[in-house]
């Protein structure tokens, strides 16, 4: 068929129709009522609704009726090969291939002057206008960008069809009305390649990272058309009757199906889950052998899930002691020197105090003052009995004994305050000394870590002789995240590893979690109390804290250099068959040495590449370096 004469014959339809028709999204989309006859949704059939070429208007970009531009429409191709139009040898339409009909194209232009119709039915003045952008209002992107998914892309040009002005002119002032024009250059600036170099890459990236574009098809990236529209890529699809894309393509150099192709879709891992993988298929199974691609089974370990923070130890604060002298005195011996273990009640320095000679004084006096009390009170208690002497010089006896055995008992606890034993306290008694010696002791077993007493030096209660401190425990002063802080709590086990102790692991628990964090470091205060047995933990270590979150799971490990990272993401090869491999999206836990823990995406019997990855990586990648999908 003459496709100026179709033209002519559409605008006159369209007359006939009303100026009313108003044009209508082409609706692309899988559910719309097929052609029988030309195999192509009737929503889009240009053969069959011929009042499609005048409401779209002409294709800029391609010089033909936007309703029969096969180069933005490709969806359309089977409806010209259904009509007989169709030039094999230039794969476009018979009546549209200027190699075969040179200046074909100029008798459509001239049959869309003579009509009068302009660049775009869309401009016809009884159609209803965008008043915000200057256009009208069933092709503004701007107003409905649900023409931006129901158009797709454009093949021709590499940006969304709805937004292409080099095929839809009407559209450049709703552009200029939102500020979005390159003057210099007279396109959009959004789709300026000049200005912006690779800027429709980016387009075409974001159709590719969706997995299929913006219509849920896989996209051909070195012939630029729809997977399921590459004749090239899949002559298989010549002839054959459309799907609505949605027919399964078989990826006839790999042998794979073209969504499981990794070396023609490489695009698609950034999509896949852990678990999820793609095909790379090798060039043979010898290739294999001599790229030295060697595979094994992971490794089955148990691992406990935890959180990993720093930490420094100091030690324990309950059982630490400030040994200070209970009476001003002088220092007159030191008896122990830094580092001694004690046993409690060891005596440390002798201080030499007026303060207990008085004391020791009193409590010697007081013991008389109450034996004369008491034999007061018992000689007026045998004359009350026999009546010789008056009730009243009793009572002041009793009276005087009580206030003597007061003023002892308060006397003996002087000296207990001073730090005296019972057994002390008794040897003053029985032998009446008032001595001015003052014996400081260690409240507990412990180990003396810093000293400050020196003999002749005149001291007071409050100044610290030595520091006592129990070193069975220690405390490890801990700093946890915040994001972690919800799931540590009290009671915890905990393992440390200290940089100054190599290859020694302190276990202990948490004892004590801060009720808030830290405004500037969003950092959550810690304290676990851990052992220290042999004493080599110090005050002051910095290390590496394990705080035990649950009990120990199953979990597989393999050798780091399994693991591949492609745009961020850890994958592994797992061996499908002789030349075929699987690049499986996998969850990386912890590392130890030399291997890493797989904690989810592969299983137990995979073969996991463990030599040759980075061949396995490159065979991947080689599509990206203009080496996937060749022409057959």
């Amino acid at each position: 068929m003459n496709h100026r004469l179709l033209y002519a014959v559409a605008l006159a339809f369209a007359a006939c129709l009303g100026a009313g028709v108003t044009s209508s999204v082409i609706a692309e989309e899988p559910g719309s009522e097929e052609c029988a006859k030309h195999q192509v949704a009737e929503a889009i059939c240009p053969f069959c609704r011929p009042e499609l070429i005048k409401d779209h208007g002409f294709c800029g970009g391609h010089g033909v009726p936007e309703a029969l531009c096969t180069a933005c429409r490709p969806a359309i191709v089977a409806a010209f090969k259904a009509e007989g139009d169709w030039c094999a040898g230039h794969d476009v339409p018979e009546s549209q291939c200027e190699l075969c009909h040179p200046g074909i194209k100029d008798q459509w232009k001239q049959g869309e002057a003579e009509s009068g119709a302009g660049a775009t039915g869309a401009e016809e003045p009884d159609r209803e206008e965008c008043a915000e952008h200057q256009v009208a209002e069933a092709i503004c992107p701007f107003c409905r960008p649900e023409l931006i998914k129901d158009h797709g892309f454009c093949g021709g040009h590499g940006v969304p069809e709805a937004l292409c002005t080099a095929c839809r002119p009407a559209i450049i002032a709703a552009f200029k009305v939102e500020g979005d024009w390159c003057a210099g250059h007279d396109v959009p600036e959004s789709q300026c390649e000049l200005c912006h170099p690779g800027i429709k890459d980016q387009w075409k990236q974001d159709q590719a990272e969706s997995g299929a574009g913006k219509s849920g098809r896989l996209w051909c990236r070195e012939h630029d058309v729809y997977e399921d529209e590459c004749l090239i890529c899949h002559p298989e699809l010549k002839g054959a009757p459309k799907a609505g894309g949605k027919a399964e393509l078989f990826c006839r150099e790999h042998a794979v199906a073209e969504r499981e192709c990794g070396i023609c879709q490489p695009q698609l891992a950034a999509g896949l889950e852990p678990g999820e993988s793609l095909k790379v298929r090798t060039a043979s199974p010898e290739s294999v052998e001599k790229a030295g691609i060697r595979t094994a089974t992971p490794k089955s370990s148990q691992v406990t899930p935890n959180i990993r923070v720093s930490g420094e130890a100091r030690y324990n604060q309950n059982r630490l002691a400030r040994i200070t002298p209970l009476a001003a005195g002088v220092i007159r011996r030191v008896l122990v020197d830094v580092g001694a273990e004690v046993a409690p009640g060891d005596v440390l320095v002798e201080v030499a105090s007026s303060e207990v000679a008085e004391a020791k004084r009193d409590y010697l006096v007081a013991i008389v003052d109450e034996r004369l009390a008491a034999l007061a009170h018992d000689r007026e208690k045998q004359l009350l009995a026999k009546a010789i002497s008056p009730e009243q010089r009793f009572q002041q006896a009793e009276s005087e004994y009580e206030r003597a055995k007061i003023v002892r008992v308060t006397a003996r606890q002087r000296l207990a305050n001073f730090g005296f034993t019972d057994e002390e306290i008794g040897n003053i008694e029985t032998t009446s000394s008032s001595s001015s010696l003052l014996m400081v002791r260690a409240p507990y077993a412990g180990t003396l870590v810093e000293r400050t007493a020196v003999a002749g030096e005149a001291v007071k209660p409050g100044n610290t002789l030595f520091t006592l401190a129990d070193l069975s425990t220690m405390w490890v002063e801990l700093a946890i995240p915040e994001s972690d802080a919800g799931r540590v709590q009290k009671g915890l086990a905990v393992e440390a590893r200290f940089q100054g102790l190599p290859g020694v692991e302190v276990n202990g628990e948490l004892v004590w979690l801060h009720s808030r964090v830290d405004e500037r470091t969003r950092l959550v205060k810690a304290r676990a109390e851990v052992q220290n047995m042999d004493r080599r933990l110090r005050d002051g270590m910095f290390g590496e804290v394990r705080v035990i979150l649950d009990d120990a799971v199953s979990t597989l490990r393999v050798p780091k250099e399994a693991l591949q990272r492609i745009e961020q993401q850890p994958y592994v090869f797992v061996r499908a068959a002789a030349d075929l491999f699987d690049l499986r999206r996998v969850v990386v836990g912890e590392q130890n040495g030399h291997t890493v823990e797989i904690v989810a995406g592969i299983g137990p019997d995979d073969a996991v590449v463990v030599d040759g990855t980075f061949t396995m990586k490159s065979e991947f990648l080689k599509s990206r370096l203009g080496a996937g999908c060749v022409d057959d």
